[in-house]
């Protein structure tokens, strides 16, 4: 449950202002990166989002270390073209990892 509320938030602040300026604020007032996640889980459970910091690095690493999740993989076709992913899935792939990007500080 936590995992979908966490993809609820970041989808959310894409669209909401609101939720964004969460991940901006975040950057302006800590240093670390725990600092940040903590901030963002406190003030998104505000918001009614059920996520811990722990989802947040989990997620984090798998959309910005490992590249595709299981879940992905198993839609990608052994090379015979087609099986693409859908844009839908491309879309909040990029969302989460600009979210991520966006909380760490790292160029977008």
């Amino acid at each position: 449950m936590s995992k979908k509320s966490l993809q609820k938030f970041i989808n959310d602040s894409q669209k909401d202002k609101k939720l964004k300026n969460i991940s901006e604020e975040s950057r302006k007032k800590f240093a670390s990166k725990e600092e940040r996640f903590s901030y963002v889980v406190e003030e998104a459970k505000k918001f009614g989002y059920d996520f811990t910091v722990d989802d947040m690095l989990n997620e984090m690493e798998e959309n910005l270390c490992y590249g595709f999740s299981d879940d992905e993989l198993a839609n990608v076709s052994g090379g015979t073209g087609g099986g693409f992913l859908s844009s839908s899935a491309n879309q909040e792939r990029k969302e989460t990892k600009n979210f991520f990007l966006g909380i760490t500080g790292k160029n977008q």
